[in-house]
């Protein structure tokens, strides 16, 4: 073992300080990094080249195996089969889609109020991701198909009530309204607190959008901005988010429809100081005379 570690230490130093030595020519290198010598192999050390190579070669193989190990991982988790209890309902949930378009009315009926009941109950809590939610998701441009072939009716805004929920995940269309706060107008105007927290957060928040909107566009064509159908909402949001713990949401909302006098009805002995310490606190940010109500 010394014998072979003189050997390669002593090849290394001549290979690097003596150029034009002989041993250089001498010493051929196997792919094993070895010479041959009266049929013993001798340790050698590698040229640079041939080091550069083994080296590219040795990450290349890493690199094919990284890369074999995560397209294993991959197909392992499109693999995860659904439990047989979200297999049922996600198929269940499918054909009340295709149910929904069905002539009869009763039946199209049967299959909208089976997919509210089955979304109201799994957004009471928004934790994660609801299974209804998610199951429907990649149908909503075929609930808006349906939607738009239904004649004038309650199923037309059950349907509508639906597509507004699924909707809550769409990038906002420049210069349109909000496809979530579209299809709420056209609903059935069912209590807005039966969808869940989100939805309703989700709904103010498209309120100010869509007021802004509005208002340049009647800036631009010299006319009076139209916004009763979204002061109705308002109207309903407000309540509720009052009666949640949720006084700054309220404030925000009626600042960004210039309408903060109609939060005075809401203020009580249970919210006032949270209510007037998040309104001392928004003065600081507002010009005059926006600053006092």
């Amino acid at each position: 073992a010394l014998r072979l570690l003189s050997a390669c230490l002593g090849y290394e130093a001549c290979f690097w300080t003596h150029r034009d030595c002989p041993c250089r020519e001498a010493a051929r290198l196997t792919p094993e990094g070895v010479r041959e010598s009266g049929g013993r192999l001798q340790a050698t050390t590698l040229r640079p080249e041939k080091m550069g190579e083994k080296a590219a070669e040795e990450k290349k193989k890493d690199g094919a195996e990284k890369g074999g190990k995560a397209a294993d991982k991959k197909d392992e988790q499109k693999e995860v089969e659904l439990s047989e209890e979200d297999m049922a309902l996600k198929e269940n949930l499918e054909l009340m889609v295709v149910r929904s378009a069905d002539p009869k009315a009763g039946v199209a009926k049967l299959a909208m109020e089976t997919m509210r009941s089955e979304i109201k109950s799994a957004t009471s809590s928004m934790t994660s991701v609801p299974k209804p939610l998610k199951f429907l998701r990649p149908h909503l441009q075929t609930l808006k198909d349906t939607y738009a072939k239904l004649k004038p009716g309650e199923n037309k805004k059950l349907l509508a009530d639906i597509i507004s929920l699924l909707a809550m995940t769409d990038a906002p269309i420049h210069d349109a309204m909000p496809e979530s706060l579209k299809y709420r107008l056209l609903g059935s105007n069912e209590d807005i607190g039966t969808w869940g927290h989100e939805y309703v957060r989700n709904l103010a928040a498209e309120i100010g959008t869509e007021f802004h909107r509005r208002q340049d566009e009647s800036a631009k064509e010299g006319k009076d901005t139209d916004v009763e159908d979204l002061f109705g909402l308002v109207s309903e949001v407000i309540p509720f988010h009052m009666k949640h713990n949720a006084e700054p949401e309220a404030v925000d909302l009626l600042i960004e429809v210039e309408r903060l006098d109609l939060l005075a009805p809401h203020v009580n002995e249970g919210n006032y100081a949270r209510t007037c310490l998040y309104l001392f606190s928004c003065s600081s940010y507002l010009p005059e005379p926006e600053d006092s109500v």
